[in-house]
């Protein structure tokens, strides 16, 4: 669902079926172009769409071409000819803003082949600027939390024995990234035997999460979610021998209730949480060791809703 505020449009890009009723299939090509708000160079949900972004689409023997902008959601759609052909399909930089990098597809452009299976093709492109950023949210945080136990990929704590996973630390203590290089983060995948360590958190962002109450309450602070960036390590446990490696992480954090998921009346309430660790900083999705998500995807940001425990956001002094 998307949800229009002025010019932009928070943007979950939907998959769009085309159906020709009476007649034989035809190839149709749809781009969705999104703006890089969290700087994670991955598509999620916060992502707005960008409107007259103008596309480009051509097939490699030079014979089509086509070009439209994108519309107040961020969609552009291409009729395109009715044989199987290759494609390739882009963003003009000149309708973008000037400091703008397209970050996927990698290269800015996206290549596909039309088949006689293949008729409806789908394209995301996210673009990182300044202007995806908007005006800085009031206030910094910094964040504690642990002893947390949850099911990742259902919204139910399924009565199992133990923690699926387990997690805790501290991110930026009292708002510096200075002392124990900003914070340490433990989360331990119990369903994967390993142990991961963020050791060294470089980049911290605090916001409110689209759609939810702005801020958390106690104590008050004008934020209720926090994401960090960094480095650290993992290391196999309970029989699992993998030798300790050097990883890189994201995690996402939004203190939701309090005392986080005690006491909630529903998911809206419920203290939420994304954690994604891989080893090339470059291509995070494609060299992904795992990810603690609601669908598994580390392409897309979907906390999952935790069952024990607390997050707990701290405002910075003034």
């Amino acid at each position: 669902m998307r949800h229009v505020h002025g010019a932009w449009t928070l943007a979950i890009a939907i998959a769009v079926t085309f159906v020709t009723a009476g007649t034989a299939q035809a190839w149709h090509a749809h781009a969705v172009v999104l703006c890089d708000t969290n700087e994670n160079r991955q598509i999620d949900s916060a992502d707005p769409s960008i409107e007259d972004v103008t596309v480009r689409i051509e097939n490699l023997g030079g014979t089509f071409s086509e070009s439209g902008p994108t519309d107040a959601q961020g969609d552009a759609w291409f009729e395109l000819p009715d044989t199987p052909d290759d494609y390739a399909m882009d963003l003009d930089p000149a309708t973008l803003p000037s400091d703008a990098t397209v970050v996927v597809p990698a290269g800015g452009t996206a290549f596909f082949s039309t088949t006689d299976s293949n008729y409806e093709i789908e394209r995301e492109y996210l673009v990182d600027s300044e202007i995806c950023r908007g005006p800085e949210e009031p206030g910094l945080c910094w964040l504690t939390g642990g002893g947390v136990k949850f099911e990742s990929m259902l919204d139910m704590d399924m009565a199992t024995h133990g923690p699926k996973d387990s997690m805790g630390g501290v991110v930026a203590p009292g708002c510096s990234l200075d002392p124990s290089a900003g914070g340490q983060w433990n989360h331990i995948a119990h369903h994967l035997k390993i142990h991961f360590q963020g050791t060294d958190i470089d980049t911290v962002r605090c916001f409110n999460t689209p759609g939810t109450e702005p801020g958390s309450e106690s104590p008050v602070t004008p934020v209720n979610t926090l994401e960090a960036e960094g480095t650290g390590w993992i290391q196999g446990i309970q029989g699992n021998k993998l030798e300790r490696t050097d990883v890189y992480f994201m995690a996402h954090y939004e203190d939701r209730n309090e005392p986080g998921s005690n006491g909630a009346n529903d998911g809206d309430d419920i203290d939420r949480y994304y954690l994604h660790v891989f080893t090339d900083p470059t291509n995070p999705v494609t060299s992904t060791v795992f990810v603690i998500d609601m669908d598994g995807n580390p392409a897309t940001i979907d906390p999952v809703l935790i069952t024990g425990g607390n997050m707990q956001m701290h405002k910075c002094e003034e």
